[in-house]
C-alpha cells in the first residue's frame, strides 16, 4: 500500500514537473516569438532608416542643385546689371547678345525689368499760375527736358573725348564729335523737311487737364532761336489743347520764316482729351511739299490721319537748334505774344516714355514695325541709325543732378549719348 502511494506520488511529481517544464517551455517560445517580432521591427525601422538617409542625400544633392541653379541666376542677372551697354550703340549690344548664353538672353528679354521706366512730368502737380497769355499758362516752377542739336566742340573732360578721331577728321581737333555729312552725322536736330523730312515718336499717357492753369500742354518745341519776324526763323512744336471739342487733342505748328503751318489740329476721331488716358504709342512725320507739310499720324503703329497742313512748303531750317520737351522755349509766332518770355510756359502735365526725333520721315512700315519696341543707336566710332537724332528711354532714373527746371534726366548733347 505504501509502494503504490509512493509510485503515485511520485507520477504526479514528474507530473507537475513535465507540467512547470511545459509552462516555461511556452513561456521561452513567447520571448522567442516576441524578440522575433521586435527584431523584424527593428529591421523595418531600419529600412526605413536607411529609406530616410537615402532621401537626405538626395535631398541634399538637389539642394546643392537648386543653389547652383540660383547662384547661376544671379551671376546672369549681375552680368546683365554691369556688362549690358544701355547707352551703348547697336553693335556694342550685339557683341553682348552674342557673347551671352540662353540664360542670359531669356533673363534679359523675360524677367529682367529693363523698360519699366518713364518721365512724369509735373509729378508734383502742375503747380500754381504765375500769369496766362491766350491759352498758355505759365507755371511758378519750370520743368523740362532741354537738348541742345550741336555738333559741339568737345573737351578731354566729356565722354565724347574718349573717343578718337579718324584721320579724315584730325582738322576738327583732337576732342570733336564726328561730323560727316554723308553719314548724316550732322546736328542730331536736323530740320530738313524738303530733303528729309521728320518724325516725332512717343508713348503717352495723360489724365486729364486743368485749363484754368492753361489750356495749352507742350510735348515738344524745336527752335533755331531766331526771332519770329525774321526770314530765318524755323519752329515745329506738338501741343495738348484741353478744349479741343472733337477730333483730335494734338496740334502742330511747322515753319520757316512765313511759309509752313501753324497751330494746326491733327488726328482723326481720338475722341478728345479722355482718349489720353491711357498709355498709346503716336508718331507724327513730316515732309515738305509744295502745297504745305505732308503730315501723317499714326497710333500705336497704325495710321490714323493723312494730310497737308498750311498751303506752303519750307526749305531747311538751320541755325541754332535746340528742343525742349515739356514746355515752351519762347513765345509762339504772331503778335499777341511780341514781347513776352514763355520759356517754360505750357508746361506738360503727364508721362511721357521711349521718345524719339528721328532727322528723316519715317515709313509707315518703320514705324508699324517698330512702334512697341526699341532701337539701337550709334556713337562717334559706330555708325547705325544715325536719322535717330535723340532718343530718350527713360529706363535708367536719375541720371545727374536736379535743379529747378530738370526732371531728373541730364541734358544729352550731340555726340555724348544715342541709344
Amino acid at each position: 500500500m505504501i509502494d503504490s502511494l509512493t509510485k503515485s506520488l511520485h507520477f504526479f511529481v514528474i507530473l507537475y514537473a513535465c507540467y512547470l517544464g511545459f509552462l516555461k517551455y511556452e513561456e521561452l517560445i513567447q520571448k522567442l516569438d516576441s524578440s522575433i517580432t521586435n527584431l523584424n521591427s527593428a529591421q523595418i525601422q531600419l529600412k526605413r532608416v536607411e529609406n530616410d538617409l537615402k532621401e537626405v542625400k538626395q535631398y541634399k544633392a538637389d539642394l546643392k542643385e537648386s543653389t547652383d541653379r540660383v547662384q547661376q541666376v544671379v551671376n546672369n542677372i549681375e552680368r546683365i546689371q554691369k556688362q549690358y551697354p544701355y547707352d551703348g550703340s547697336f553693335k556694342e549690344k550685339l557683341e553682348w547678345h552674342n557673347n551671352s548664353t540662353n540664360i542670359d538672353k531669356y533673363i534679359f528679354e523675360k524677367e529682367y525689368p529693363r523698360t519699366n521706366g518713364l518721365a512724369i512730368f509735373s509729378a508734383d502737380g502742375w503747380g500754381t499760375q504765375a500769369a496766362v497769355l491766350a491759352e498758355y499758362g505759365q507755371p511758378s516752377s519750370e520743368e523740362y527736358i532741354e537738348t541742345k542739336g550741336g555738333p559741339h566742340a568737345g573737351s578731354g573732360n566729356t565722354l565724347k573725348g574718349l573717343f578718337p578721331l579718324p584721320t579724315s577728321q584730325k582738322a576738327l581737333g583732337p576732342f570733336s564729335n564726328v561730323l560727316d555729312a554723308e553719314e548724316t552725322r550732322e546736328s542730331n536736330l536736323q530740320f530738313d523737311l524738303k530733303n528729309k523730312g521728320a518724325t516725332v515718336e512717343f508713348w503717352l499717357k495723360k489724365d486729364g487737364f486743368d485749363t484754368a492753369k492753361t489750356e495749352k500742354e507742350v510735348i515738344f518745341d524745336l527752335w533755331n532761336g531766331e526771332a519770329s519776324s525774321s526770314s530765318g526763323f524755323g519752329r515745329m512744336t506738338i501741343e495738348l489743347s484741353g478744349t479741343a471739342a472733337s477730333e483730335s487733342p494734338f496740334y502742330v505748328t511747322v515753319q520757316s520764316g512765313t511759309a509752313g503751318c501753324f497751330n494746326q489740329q491733327i488726328g482723326s476721331s481720338i475722341a478728345g482729351t479722355g482718349s489720353l488716358q491711357e498709355w498709346n504709342h503716336y508718331a507724327i512725320s513730316f515732309a515738305s511739299a509744295s502745297s504745305g507739310i505732308s503730315t501723317k499720324f499714326y497710333i500705336n503703329g497704325d495710321l490714323n490721319q493723312s494730310t497737308v497742313l498750311g498751303t506752303s512748303g519750307i526749305d531747311e531750317v538751320t541755325g541754332s537748334l535746340i528742343s525742349f520737351i515739356g514746355a515752351l522755349q519762347t513765345s509762339p509766332s504772331g503778335s499777341t505774344f511780341d514781347g513776352t518770355d514763355m520759356e517754360g510756359w505750357g508746361k506738360l502735365s503727364g508721362s511721357l516714355d521711349e521718345f524719339r526725333f528721328w532727322k528723316t520721315r519715317r515709313t509707315s512700315e518703320e514705324i508699324g514695325r517698330f512702334w512697341f519696341t526699341q532701337h539701337g543707336g550709334g556713337t562717334n566710332t559706330d555708325t547705325s541709325n544715325t536719322d535717330l537724332g535723340i532718343y530718350y528711354k527713360f529706363n535708367e532714373g536719375i541720371t545727374g543732378a536736379r535743379d529747378r527746371k530738370t526732371i531728373g534726366f541730364e541734358t544729352i548733347r550731340a555726340g555724348d549719348i544715342v541709344g
